[in-house]
């Protein structure tokens, strides 16, 4: 559920892609979705670099020596989608929405990039937006399927925090977490599958349907 990297760095994406070679090999269902970990260093990992001090204290380091390395920091979306296919196998397409259908689980996984808004420095790059425009082709995806499945919801950013601790830090939120939420509602998600917080939780989302019935949506947050 995304930050599957440190830094987004062509070497880590590497190591990582190394890793997971023997559950390509064994045919295993991968599916991931980008964290801001792995979009939003870009400029700076560079200037990091070339100071020789690696990892997100090279980041901050960087910015106060080379102050020009804010500005646009994310990595171009194609560069994340090739890197997700060459992890998990997937034929390169757009980075997201994508449907991946399991056949092993009987289900349908909708993966959203929750990264789509650009970063321009570190105390922006952990803010997320997924877009009503991606919403819209998510729509369209699951409305061309010919044999529906139960949906589950794959995206980076929580739509639903966890506690006030994580309600005061603004900086960790997705914008459209509510439109995002709305679009899962109506489609009958059955769970939310997301990342960023770096805490294992299960959490359940009550609302009411269209016929005035009460439905729960599992919410499940991936530790790392």
């Amino acid at each position: 559920a995304g930050d599957l990297t440190d830094t987004g760095s062509s070497e880590a994406w590497r190591r990582l892609s190394e890793r997971f070679r023997p559950w390509r090999a064994q045919g295993v269902e991968l599916m991931a979705v980008a964290g801001n970990h792995d979009v939003h260093y870009r400029r700076l990992e560079v200037a990091a670099e070339r100071l020789g001090v690696p990892g997100v204290g090279g980041y901050f380091k960087a910015l106060v020596s080379h102050p020009s390395s804010a500005g646009i920091c994310s990595h171009p979306n194609d560069r994340t989608a090739r890197r997700l296919a060459r992890l998990t196998g997937e034929a390169p397409t757009s980075l997201a929405p994508r449907l991946r259908r399991s056949a092993r689980l009987g289900a349908d996984f909708l993966l959203l990039d929750s990264n789509q808004r650009p970063s321009h420095s570190p105390a922006s790059q952990a803010i997320g937006f997924v877009g009503a425009e991606q919403l819209a082709e998510a729509q369209r995806l699951l409305d061309s399927r010919q044999d529906p499945r139960p949906v589950y919801l794959v995206l980076h950013h929580h739509l639903l925090p966890p506690g006030p601790a994580v309600r005061e830090q603004p900086f960790l939120t997705c914008l459209d977490a509510p439109e995002v939420l709305r679009f899962a509602e109506s489609n009958r998600v059955e769970a939310v599958f997301h990342g960023h917080l770096h805490m294992p939780y299960l959490a359940h989302h009550v609302y009411t349907d269209e016929a005035g019935r009460p439905r729960r949506m599992h919410v499940v947050s991936c530790g790392s």
